[in-house]
């Protein structure tokens, strides 16, 4: 059943992008940006998103947007399945619950995330230095900026990625990512497009 629906799948996707490609993968080849639009989330019920920058050597300022559907377009986000997998980049949604701590993705979670995140930085694939930068903004500065005030990190215990999602206010689902030096956001690098032209279609049809 699963091969036949890959197969479907594979046939819909070329009906869509005009093509007669045999499989996923020549589709990731010749399609990649356009395929991970079919396999993203939608967000339109989530009206908010911080976003984390480096700003100097172990410095990263977080700050909040209201979103607009050209904004939520360059936040693409895939949940992994299961319920304490790490993130699929760095977009993230900042959830508020009642159990303790009140807020996600949990620490679990955010350990996952950091341990895949740091592979993929010293991996030999394109899009290393991508996560690199997201490494090097979420799990290794040592101070955060917010709403004027400098925190400092206790590596030994957090990391910005933790703190950012603790003292977000919200009690509501946000999104959370990050955006490099120069402002764009994640869905505005062409080598993340790569990335997920490679891990997305896995995710979906693979399973």
């Amino acid at each position: 059943m699963i091969r036949e629906m890959r197969e479907l799948a594979v046939l819909e996707l070329n009906r869509l992008f005009g093509t007669t490609a045999d499989d996923l993968g020549a589709l990731r080849r010749t399609h990649g940006e356009r395929l991970a639009e079919y396999l993203v989330e939608a967000g339109e019920k989530i009206s908010k998103v911080y976003l984390l920058q480096a700003t100097g050597p172990g410095t990263v300022r977080m700050w909040a947007e209201e979103l607009d559907d050209e904004k939520r377009r360059r936040l693409p986000f895939v949940k992994r399945p299961g319920s304490q997998s790490a993130a699929v980049g760095p977009v993230l949604k900042r959830t508020h619950k009642k159990e303790t701590p009140p807020y996600g993705p949990s620490p679990k979670t955010q350990k996952t995330t950091q341990k895949d995140f740091e592979a993929l930085a010293q991996s030999a694939r394109p899009w290393a230095g991508f996560f690199k930068e997201c490494c090097d903004v979420a799990f290794n500065a040592e101070h955060l900026v917010f709403k004027g005030d400098t925190l400092d990190i206790d590596r030994s215990r957090e990391t910005v990625l933790s703190r950012a999602i603790a003292v977000i206010p919200e009690r509501e689902t946000v999104y959370l990512a990050i955006v490099d030096p120069s402002g764009l956001w994640p869905g505005q690098r062409p080598e993340y497009h790569a990335y997920f032209a490679e891990t997305l279609a896995e995710i979906k049809y693979n399973g």
